[in-house]
């Protein structure tokens, strides 16, 4: 029996997403999915799940086809170093507010279509994102949100805690993957795209250097949007925690508390105010991983359901279509068919 596998999952819903900018643009995707790993059978599913490294990568090769960190979602380019410019040019910034507010002005000498605002009160603050037009998908939105929140917790050297993130329109369909990402709660029917927070959170100073940024950037700024080591939450750390443990082996509340140093009343709030429980990490946990198996390793479902900590088979059914909407055999027998397909379209 081996542990979790210290990596996320990502629907296929949201990297489909991700490349509509990069399709606007006449430019044939199916190749930049294939090249960083994911099978049509996968990329197909409507409910697959590939890996944060994978999602990193095609991240990575968006950028570099179109030349462009907005991903062909605004009619003017970011070019590649973009984002690192503007990372030296709000290092030295004395505190957040004034990073985030730099950032914003750094973005707008770039374009007008997309824009970034600091509406603070004395006590909640939103980072909002604006733009012009309707062609700016709400993927886009999302992904600059999570961008500058990871960004921002780098920066200051602990997680921000959010309130909630606002998104406009009424459509749920990333609401789950979202909430996920930021880990609090999610409002939508909202004015702008925005992270709401404390504003004590914009007098945190940045402890960070530029030696250690010229590092960071190595892997930036894709890997913030995918990597779960840039998640400083307390869901984050609880992840980690829970990763070095067998999955029928999960360790007590109480014993995760004292590993963060928490009491189990306090872990149980901070977890609260970000919109999830142990039971749901528990669950995600176990999610990604029955994902893996399945697909990548192959594994019987009987097996699959023991090594997640299943003692009846029925159980673990009913789990696997919570999580994806369909049962383990349906979504091997969905990929068996798509296979199948794939083959006689090339016979």
């Amino acid at each position: 029996m081996g542990c979790f596998m210290a990596r996320t999952t990502i629907a296929m819903s949201y990297v489909r997403a991700a490349l509509e900018g990069a399709k606007s643009r006449g430019i044939d995707t199916s190749y930049m999915v294939r090249s960083v790993g994911i099978p049509d059978i996968v990329a197909e599913d409507p409910f697959g799940r590939v890996s944060s490294e994978q999602y990193c990568d095609l991240v990575r090769s968006i950028w570099l086809v179109l030349e462009d960190e907005f991903m062909g979602f605004a009619q003017c380019s970011a070019r590649p170093g973009t984002f690192a410019m503007m990372g030296y040019g709000i290092i030295h910034c004395q505190n957040l507010n004034k990073a985030f507010k730099r950032a914003a002005q750094f973005y707008g000498v770039i374009t007008d279509e997309v824009k970034f605002r600091v509406v603070s009160s004395e006590t909640t603050s939103r980072f909002e994102v604006l733009y012009k037009s309707a062609r700016h998908s709400k993927f886009l939105a999302e992904a600059l949100l999570v961008l500058f929140h990871r960004f921002g917790s780098w920066l200051i050297g602990d997680q921000i805690r959010l309130i909630s993130v606002d998104l406009p329109g009424n459509d749920s369909f990333y609401e789950h993957e979202v909430r996920e990402a930021f880990n609090c709660p999610v409002n939508l029917g909202c004015s702008h795209p925005s992270l709401v927070f404390d504003s004590r959170w914009l007098d945190q100073p940045i402890v960070q250097t530029e030696e250690n940024l010229e590092v960071f950037l190595k892997d930036s700024p894709a890997a913030l949007l995918a990597r779960p080591e840039f998640d400083y939450s307390w869901t984050g750390k609880l992840r980690k925690c829970a990763q070095n443990y067998h999955s029928q082996e999960f360790p007590s509340f109480e014993e995760l508390s004292a590993k963060v140093f928490l009491t189990p009343q306090t872990l149980r709030r901070r977890l609260r105010e970000e919109g999830t429980c142990w039971q749901e990490i528990k669950d995600h946990l176990r999610r990604d991983e029955a994902i893996m198996r399945l697909v990548e390793r192959q594994e019987p479902i009987q097996r699959v359901a023991e090594m997640m900590g299943f003692s009846e088979p029925s159980t673990f059914h009913r789990a696997f279509k919570k999580w994806t909407g369909l049962s383990p055999g349906v979504f091997r027998e969905t990929r068996l068919q798509n296979r199948g397909q794939k083959l006689s379209e090339n016979v």
